[in-house]
């Protein structure tokens, strides 16, 4: 406990100055080393864009033929509908879209003769992209490229993909249900004509003649809410962009000072610390 307390604040300034060569030596060495890396690698351009989900009401046949606006309408979507979106940008589906689109193997500079060259694009467009959410709820992407122009094209093909994919989901369900409608209404118009050419036997012309009625009823509401589904099957924009994405006027990483003032500081920290341990055990020898 005694050598201990004796290492007091004048041992610590004796034992830098005894080996300042060395620590100035260590920091330089660090130092010169973290410069020469931060400068030997690429630097990259970063362009991000913001947007949020539009009200997925705007392009359904209930709000497009309504002709009542008691309620309030809302064009912006709620936390589900950009949750959604969310999930479309971030996932895999997505960046092979932007591989393939974008040609990424090459322009990463992987070897054709890799046979694991779409994971290799993969991972290093991982590293390049970032989808986030903002504190407002709103849905952010990032995309890192040596290629300024191509960051920024890129960031724009995601959302334009991601309205692309929100559309077409919305549409496929519409869809499914205008088939379900088209098949209820041939067979309606099948049983009219049956009832017209080949009526049941035994069956009163008046009872011919009202079910008749109310099956070409049925047709004619049917056939209107088929037109309805049918104008519903739109590109109405599932998103609000509220932010796209430009070309950076200069590189984001690496930040070459930052970097190499941090490496300084470490450096130097660790050199002292070492410096003291040593002079420690020199001590207590």
């Amino acid at each position: 406990m005694e050598s201990i307390s004796s290492f007091n604040l004048m041992d610590i300034v004796k034992a830098i100055w005894d080996w300042r060569k060395k620590i100035i030596f260590a920091t330089t060495i660090v130092t010169v080393i973290t410069g020469t890396v931060v400068f030997l690698i690429p630097r990259q351009y970063l362009s991000e864009a913001t947007f949020v989900a539009a009200n997925p009401i705007l392009g359904d046949r209930s709000n497009i033929f309504r002709n009542t606006f008691e309620q309030q309408f809302y064009y912006y979507g709620g936390e589900s509908d950009n949750d959604r979106l969310y999930e479309m940008a971030r996932i895999d589906t997505m960046k092979k879209f932007l591989i393939d689109s974008f040609n990424l193997e090459d322009h990463y500079k992987i070897s054709k003769t890799n046979p694991r060259r779409k994971l290799a694009a993969h991972d290093e467009l991982k590293e390049n992209m970032d989808v986030l959410k903002t504190e407002l709820g709103h849905i952010r992407i990032k995309v890192w490229d040596i290629d300024k122009n191509l960051a920024a094209n890129m960031v724009n093909a995601i959302i334009a993909k991601v309205n692309s994919m929100s559309i077409d989901m919305t549409n496929q369900a519409k869809q499914t249900i205008l088939e379900k409608l088209q098949k209820e209404q041939d067979a309606n118009a099948a049983e009219v004509k049956m009832l017209i050419e080949k009526p049941q036997p035994g069956m009163p012309a008046e009872v011919n003649e009202a079910k008749r009625t109310s099956l070409l009823k049925q047709i004619e509401e049917k056939d209107n809410l088929i037109n309805q589904f049918k104008t519903s099957l739109n590109n109405v924009s599932n998103v609000y962009v509220l932010e796209y994405a430009f070309p950076a006027l200069k590189p984001d990483r690496p930040k070459r000072l930052p970097s190499i003032i941090m490496a300084f500081l470490v450096s130097l920290f660790f050199s002292i610390l070492a410096a003291l341990l040593l002079s420690r055990m020199k001590k207590n020898n």
